[in-house]
Order: structure tokens, then sequence, then C-alpha cells
């Protein structure tokens, strides 16, 4: 992870991590409003001429009905650091209809490209903050090969619509995985974390972050390598509605009923190259 603009500023890989989640706050045509979960990721489109676009990655489900939608971001200060206390709201009518659907119905992943977005902001004056999750982190077939069935994960995102308004950070948490993320559970491009999964986690980056060394499945210890791994992105059900707000009943869920609270359903980041692809 990164910050888009390449800037030499001094965070740790679980700092960019909560930068690079955003806040999606959604009102339906009842006004009904919904919080859930994304993140920026950055598609490469030309290695030679080293062009990319920036898109913002969540569930269909978070962002289902949405008549209008609205975006977090933190500013930039001049030296190219989060100024934790200054925000940009980005707000959008129409908003389900901006989103591009990953051509799959049954996989619930959609995405808005949001470089205009960024230059409109621009030239307003306001530069944003926005570590960008580049497709290099999506592990290899041999990098699972390496992985234990039970691995420390971190995510993050708005449970119950939780946050920290003042300084726009999402909520992190830790799990383990729950199957092993090489194995397509139920024969889909999914697997299974323990970690609570509950309204507004629906759309949360899902990671194996170790920082200072790692342990591979056959013992082997690599003391002096980092592990970033970019596995995928949660799928949980219901969105929290934002405190103070009623909450939205009878949202489509793609986790099935009888999945106890405690697991989370995880989408695996080699999907979002499917929708890289719509590009």
């Amino acid at each position: 992870m990164h910050d888009k603009r390449g800037k030499n500023v001094e965070l740790t890989v679980t700092e960019l991590l909560s930068y690079g989640t955003v806040r999606i706050e959604c009102t339906d045509i009842n006004n009904q409003e919904t919080a859930g979960t994304g993140y920026v990721v950055e598609f490469e489109k030309d290695g030679d001429t080293n062009t990319s676009i920036t898109a913002l990655i969540t569930n269909k489900s978070v962002i289902k009905g949405a008549e209008k939608g609205r975006l977090v971001f933190t500013q930039e200060t001049e030296e190219g650091a989060p100024d934790d206390r200054n925000h940009h709201k980005v707000s959008l009518s129409q908003f389900e209809k901006k989103w591009v659907m990953h051509p799959d119905p049954a996989v619930d992943l959609c995405a808005l490209l949001i470089d205009k977005l960024v230059l409109k902001a621009e030239a307003k004056g306001i530069q944003l903050f926005y570590p960008v999750i580049t497709m290099d982190l999506i592990p290899t077939e041999e990098q699972l090969d390496e992985l234990d069935t039970m691995e420390t994960i971190t995510t993050a995102g708005y449970p119950d619509g939780l946050w920290d308004a003042v300084n726009n950070r999402p909520v992190l948490r830790r799990g383990v995985t729950a199957t092993h993320p090489i194995k397509d559970y139920n024969g889909k491009k999914e697997f299974l974390i323990d970690a609570p999964t509950m309204p507004g986690t629906s759309g949360s980056p899902v990671f194996i972050i170790d920082e200072n060394g790692y342990i591979d499945r056959d013992g082997n210890y690599y003391p002096n390598e980092d592990r970033i791994l970019f596995l995928g992105t949660l799928s949980a059900g219901p969105h929290a509605a934002p405190e103070g707000l009623p909450k939205k009943s009878d949202i489509t869920a793609t986790v099935s009923s009888h999945l106890p609270s405690n697991l989370g359903l995880v989408i695996k980041s080699s999907r979002i190259l499917e929708l890289a692809a719509l590009f």
C-alpha cells in the first residue's frame, strides 16, 4: 500500500490501511440511511506509460437501492501527510447507478472510479489523502500455499456504524482464517475468517500483515522479511445505520442465515482483477 501521489509519508501498514478505508453512507428512496465500508485500489492500465486508474471497491449489497451516497475522505496537508481533523465529503445522486457491478450476479463486488472526484476536489484547492491497494498485493498461488490454515488477519471497517468521526478513522480488528485461503469454500472463490461480522463491516478489506518477520506453514522463519497479503473483501450481509438513525431492514445478505455471527465470508482478492478488466 502507498499514498497515491507517492509522497514520502512515514506511516505503518495498518495506518495506511485505515486511511485507505472509506466510509460509505447511503440513503434510499425512503430516506433510510445506512453505512458500509469501501477501500481504494489502483488498477494499472498501461505498464509502459505507468498510467493507472483509481477505484473504490465495496459490496453490491452495500450500495443496493441507494438514491444518494456520501464518501468521506481525509484531506492532505501541504507536506503530504493526512490532516485528520479536516475531511472532505463527496455527495453523489443516483448513487447505485454510478457503480460498475461485477459481471457475475453471484459475486458481491462493485467499483466506483474516483479519479474525477479527486480532480474536482483539487480544483477547489482540496488535496485528498487516500493510500491505495495495488494489485501486486494479491497473493500468488505460491504465496497462498505457504500459508497455514489458521493465520492472523487484519481488517478495517465500521462495525455497527462505529467510527472515529472526529478523525475520520475506521475501526481496525483482528481475527484468524477459519478455512484455508487457497481453497474455494463450497466451490466458490471465497473463504471464511473467524472474526465478528456485523452490520457496517461489509466491504472491508482483509489482510495478512506480518511486518516483523513470519513463519510459513513448514516452520521456516523469515526474520528480516515482511509479508503483506491482500486476501479479499468481507461480505457480511446487512449494513449499519449511522448513529441516531433508524436501521434499514431486509437488506439482501450474501452470508447464509445459518452462518454464525463470529464467522465472516471473504471474497478472494483475485476477483478484483475481474472488475479491473471492465475498465
